[in-house]
């Protein structure tokens, strides 16, 4: 269909619910200023009728205002309100596209998969398989349409997508969610997902220090060409007791924020982190912000790896079990570290403040442990610390 609507000449809109008949056509330059000091109210309420229109908020009249070369807007009464030319600086204050794809000066397929996605954020369809199926066009695949196989459609866009482009923007989504997140799968669920990804941006050179190199869609999830030793080594950390919290990768796309506050807008360029976890031998997408800082800090970010050679994959899950988030999981503890610290008190040329160090990593492992045994471990080392430290000086 959306080949059908590039090649045609002209492309008519009939707003049915738009009764105004006057809109402002401001220039591209100055068009914000116009707006805001236009003292034409009849205009204003036209934009305003214009703008909430249902037209808007459907799925399938994306395509229908992009793909076409000219566009005609006319209003319930069959009066012609403007073109997409005329009326472009509306339309890209309405739709949350931007000015140059609206006028066509940049071709929508240059932009970002996380920015298209976007532009389709705040739509709906009566079937949900048509919130992919009237994207296919926009991202320029093709796949069969399955009526009656829900929320998958929208999976196996994103998967068509994979397949056929390297714009790693495609995880940047879930950007205005809260950062606690349940573990879920490394795909978007639904286009409003991508609410917030509008600025999210794969630049030319290389700004910062990324980590994923390649990805590709396998029977095991989404396998993630990374620097080799990053997962492997902050994993290690986390399970034993070392370090809290998700393994973290650096994406190869920034997100152009806006910083408010102050007299002037200062746009702040931010590489995007994903982070996850491991359930039951398997990862699993449990996040995503913005890097506001210097990573270097984080453990996924260690300068030994920034400059590594070598190359190992991840498969992070699709998807969830149950085709949404699932519950949050405590990292399994090992156990190793007060079995260690046990062996090590029967050995009497370790320093003391060496075990006292030893404990406090084995208790912040261990403590909160479902394990018993871990547990009795743990207890254990602790009355010999004691004891021990009562009959010899530190």
């Amino acid at each position: 269909m959306y080949a059908w609507y590039r090649d045609a000449y002209v492309c008519y809109v009939f707003m049915d619910d738009v009764k105004a008949d006057v809109l402002p056509m401001l220039d591209l330059a100055d068009g914000e200023e116009k707006l805001g000091q236009s003292p034409d109210i009849s205009a204003l309420n036209g934009i305003k009728a214009f703008s909430n229109s249902r037209w808007w908020s459907r799925m399938w009249t994306l395509q229908e205002l992009l793909a076409p070369p000219t566009v005609f807007f006319f209003n319930a009464n069959d009066v012609l309100l403007g073109t997409r030319d005329t009326l472009a600086f509306i339309i890209s204050e309405v739709s949350d596209i931007g000015l140059d794809f609206v006028t066509r000066k940049v071709n929508i397929h240059d932009a970002g998969i996380a920015q298209r996605m976007s532009w389709a954020s705040s739509r709906e369809s009566t079937r949900t398989e048509d919130q992919a199926y009237a994207l296919l066009g926009i991202f320029a695949v093709n796949m069969p349409l399955l009526y009656g196989e829900g929320t998958k459609a929208f999976a196996r866009l994103q998967e068509q997508i994979i397949a056929h482009s390297d714009d790693q923007s495609i995880l940047a989504w879930g950007l205005w969610a809260p950062k606690d997140h349940d573990l879920e799968g490394v795909l978007a669920f639904a286009p409003s997902d991508f609410d917030g990804s509008g600025q999210v941006t794969v630049p030319r050179a290389a700004t910062h220090a990324y980590h994923v190199h390649s990805y590709g869609v396998t029977n095991q999830g989404l396998a993630m060409t990374h620097n080799g030793g990053l997962m492997r080594m902050a994993d290690w950390a986390i399970e034993y007791g070392w370090r809290s919290g998700p393994n973290t990768l650096t994406l190869q796309c920034v997100n152009n924020e806006v910083e408010r506050g102050s007299t002037a807008n200062k746009s702040l360029t931010t590489p995007i982190r994903l982070h996850f976890k491991r359930r039951e031998g398997r990862w699993y997408r449990a996040g995503i912000e913005s890097i506001r800082q210097d990573p270097a800090t984080s453990w996924s970010d260690l300068s030994l790896f920034r400059g590594s050679k070598t190359r190992e994959i991840v498969h992070i899950a699709l998807r969830s079990p149950t085709g949404g988030t699932i519950p949050r999981e405590e990292y399994p503890r090992s156990g190793v570290l007060p079995l260690l610290l046990l062996i090590g008190y029967f050995v009497h040329k370790i320093p003391n403040f060496i075990l006292v160090v030893m404990w406090l990593i084995a208790f912040g492992s261990e403590f909160g442990s479902n394990s018993t045994l871990n547990l009795t471990i743990l207890a254990l080392t602790t009355a010999m610390l004691l004891w021990r430290v009562q009959h010899i000086h530190l």
